[in-house]
């Protein structure tokens, strides 16, 4: 499901209110670890969309890799995540590559990640690159409180 703000006239008039549009999905995703840093694989998505909105079809293909654990220096290490991919919706297509970093210290709960993605050649409307920075805090497996 996908979620939408729309402005119902027949019910409120001026409240915005969430509304679900449907569709169906699946994937498919092998992929193989080749050494005990690197992981390589496929991962196909499609999906057909029934409400107004929504892509009616949509293929993703992408050729993803995994360089993890990379050492750097006092327990801190990268990770890297390159992929490139084919995006089709409906009868625009476009290739695409794109990349998630992600710096860690050892025992330390707090990581530094970051994507970026460019476009290469796309007749989908978007920017030429996107990207994002993001604080993660890993929890300590312990949901509970201990007395």
């Amino acid at each position: 499901m996908a979620f939408f703000k729309v402005v119902p006239s027949a019910v409120e008039p001026g409240v915005e209110m969430m509304v679900a549009k449907r569709a169906v999905a699946a994937e498919v995703s092998p992929h193989y670890q080749l050494t005990k840093h690197l992981n390589v694989g496929l991962y196909y998505l499609t999906a057909y969309g029934f409400d107004p909105g929504l892509s009616k079809t949509l293929h993703f293909l992408s050729l993803r890799s995994t360089i993890s654990n990379i050492g750097l220096t006092n327990g801190v290490s990268l990770q890297a995540s390159p992929q490139v991919y084919y995006l089709r919706m409906d009868d625009k297509g476009g290739f695409y590559v794109t990349s998630t970093f992600g710096l860690a210290k050892k025992g330390f709960p707090v990581s530094l990640q970051a994507i970026v993605n460019q476009r290469i050649k796309t007749q989908i409307v978007s920017k030429p690159t996107l990207w994002n920075v993001s604080l993660v805090y890993w929890f300590d497996k312990k949901f509970k409180s201990e007395k």
